[in-house]
């Protein structure tokens, strides 16, 4: 915390991003093995763009990312460093034109986007990966699935594929920078309607948009 308060306290930027990394002690230049407990932190503050209201209105072009995330039980859910994967998916197509990908586990199933997280509403429900195998928990997934459960929208984790991909009314991403994005096409299929994603929007909006 007063890591954090020095950071603020110096900077004059009216919108940052607070990077926080923990990392052990390691046996130096070579191996893998952890000489001890002891636990190092690493805190960054970095200015930040605004997010792109266009994406949040009128949603985005995405597109199914060819490289496919590795399934690894013990890390599924936490956000780690080896995001390697991600930079080679990110690199397969020019953010200006897909600001999102959608990325595969090994075995082909639909997993999160490069840098967020996924939903899918199929009848009025919500339906988000379930990432017992892959993937990152973020903040902003569970505070929409804590939204709409309050609304009394039906909410469930579960293994999807790209049928279930196609088969969906909407298709959203989101993170704590760049808020709710919803999909109007994911490479050749298109997507409509933005219904429940909009639900969120509007009581999330003053996150992101003052």
């Amino acid at each position: 915390r007063d890591d954090i308060h020095q950071l603020l306290s110096e900077s004059r930027d009216d919108r940052a991003v607070l990077r926080l990394c923990l990392s052990g002690d390691s046996l130096g230049v070579r191996g893998y093995g952890a000489v001890s407990r002891t636990p190092h932190r690493y805190c960054q503050l970095a200015a930040l763009a605004p997010p792109v209201r266009q994406y949040w209105d009128e949603g985005i072009r995405a597109f199914v990312a060819k490289t496919r995330l590795p399934e690894q039980v013990e890390l599924a859910g936490i956000k780690h460093s080896n995001r390697l994967p991600h930079v080679l998916a990110r690199a397969e197509r020019k953010a200006r034109d897909f600001p999102e990908g959608l990325m595969l586990s090994a075995s082909g199933l639909v997993v999160e986007g490069i840098a967020s997280n996924c939903f899918i509403a199929v009848n009025g429900e919500l339906k988000t990966p379930l990432l017992d195998r892959a993937g990152v928990e973020g903040i902003v997934r569970q505070k929409v699935i804590e939204v709409l459960r309050t609304q009394g929208v039906t909410i469930s984790e579960a293994r999807l594929t790209l049928s279930d991909i196609e088969a969906a009314d909407e298709l959203f991403f989101c993170n704590s920078l760049i808020g709710l994005w919803p999909a109007r096409q994911l490479d050749c299929l298109s997507f409509s309607s933005f219904s429940l994603c909009q639900r969120v929007q509007k009581e999330l909006e003053s996150v992101w948009y003052v």
